[in-house]
């Protein structure tokens, strides 16, 4: 579900899905919970955990989301089975303008993903044969061609190596995140 939009009718901000580790915690009260990022927007999150709190109880988010540590507070809008969703409070600039340069990349994931999966349809069409694996096959072949188009029309040179490595990374993620899903 990385890099996945969610949308749910009436959401102020998109939510995509983020893989990471989060804790909520309840200050003062001594209770932490481990669990899994389901999804981020910029004005809150959806924990995949396995806790009973009320709705509208305050606690602590601590998250990792692709290296980058946050600890914002937070208010629990939604309880279900599978996890709680919180809504932010009081974030600072500085966690704010983290959080955007994180929906940032995770949109720009979803973009790639979603015109990779639409350039892998209009070749596989339905009946040609191919199964799950062989898709997913494609799908890399795809990004491969994809990457080395990229990087032949910007004519990287032996000083511009750091950028291929950056590129290379960001399509590795992009297709890690398509695996993942």
């Amino acid at each position: 579900m990385d890099g996945e939009i969610q949308s749910e009718g009436m959401r102020a901000d998109p939510r995509y899905g983020c893989a990471g580790d989060a804790e909520i915690v309840v200050p003062g009260r001594g209770l932490r919970y481990a669990g899994k990022i389901g999804d981020l927007s910029l004005r809150g999150c959806f924990i995949e955990v396995g806790c009973r709190l009320e709705r509208g109880t305050c606690v602590e988010v601590w998250m990792n989301a692709r290296g980058q540590p946050l600890r914002v507070a937070a208010n629990l809008m939604v309880q279900k089975n599978s996890g709680v969703g919180l809504k932010f409070l009081g974030v600072p600039a500085r966690k704010e303008e983290q959080i955007k340069s994180l929906i940032a990349e995770l949109a720009e994931e979803a973009a790639a993903r979603k015109a990779a999966e639409a350039e892998c349809a209009a070749g596989c069409e339905v009946g040609d044969g191919l199964g799950e694996a062989d898709s997913e096959i494609h799908l890399v072949e795809t990004l491969k061609q994809g990457l080395e188009e990229q990087l032949l029309e910007s004519e990287v040179g032996a000083e511009d190596e750091a950028s291929e490595g950056n590129l290379w990374q960001r399509w590795t993620r992009r297709l890690e995140a398509w695996l993942n899903r």
